[in-house]
C-alpha cells in the first residue's frame, strides 16, 4: 500500500514508500514523474510508513513502522543504507520496539525528528552523522495500541515541532531545542 511520497527538488522522480505486510521488507518505489513511469524499487525496512526528502533532494530518510530502524535513501545513486534507533541495544530478528512512524526533516536539512509509536517519543536523528542524539518524551491521552506519535511538522523557523497521535487523540507541540 502506498502511504507517503517524497519529490526531489528538481521534480523529475518521486520516491513512495509501500507500507507492506508485517512479515515482509517493504520497498521504496521510484517513479519518473515527467513519464509518470516506474523506474525501480529500492529495499526498504518492514512496512515502511513514512518518508521525507531534505530540501536539496539528495537524502530520504524513512521511518520503518515494524522495526527499530530507519531507512535512508541516497538519490544521487540510490544507496540504501539502514539506521537502528537505538543502537545500543540489539533486539532479536522480528522483535520491535520503538515503531519509527513519522518523520520530519528541519528546514537546515541537519535534523530528522522520528516519531516513535510504541514507545511515545520523537526521537533526534542527525542526518550528517547518521545517529540518534537526542529523544522528547511525547505525553498521550489513554493507553489504547497505536496511541503514540505518529506524524511530525517542523515550524518554518525550526523552533517549534508538532506530532499527532493517532488513537490518543491530540496534537503535541514541543520546543525542539528544549
Amino acid at each position: 500500500m502506498p502511504s507517503a511520497i517524497a519529490i526531489t527538488g528538481d521534480g523529475q522522480f518521486g520516491y513512495v514508500s509501500n507500507f507492506s505486510v508485517a512479515t515482509e521488507r517493504s520497498f521504496v518505489h521510484k517513479y519518473d514523474l515527467s513519464t509518470m513511469t516506474w523506474v525501480g524499487k529500492l529495499q526498504a525496512g518492514a512496512t515502511t510508513h513514512d518518508l521525507k526528502i531534505t530540501s536539496d533532494g539528495s537524502t530520504i530518510v524513512a521511518c520503518n513502522r515494524l522495526s527499530n530502524d530507519l531507512t535512508i535513501i541516497e538519490t544521487a545513486d540510490d544507496d540504501v543504507s539502514f539506521v537502528d534507533i537505538y543502537p545500543d541495544v540489539s533486539y532479536p530478528l522480528g522483535q520491535f520496539h520503538y515503531g519509527p512512524m513519522g518523520v520530519a526533516i528541519d528546514h537546515r536539512d541537519s535534523l530528522a525528528l522520528i516519531a516513535c509509536l510504541d514507545i511515545n517519543q520523537v526521537r533526534y536523528f542527525d542526518i550528517g552523522t547518521r545517529s540518534i542524539i537526542d529523544s522528547v518524551e511525547i505525553p498521550v491521552t489513554g493507553s489504547a495500541t497505536m496511541a503514540g506519535p505518529m506524524l511530525l511538522a517542523i515550524s518554518p523557523d525550526n523552533s517549534t515541532a508538532f506530532v499527532t497521535t493517532q488513537m490518543g487523540n491530540s496534537l503535541v507541540a514541543f520546543d525542539v531545542a528544549t
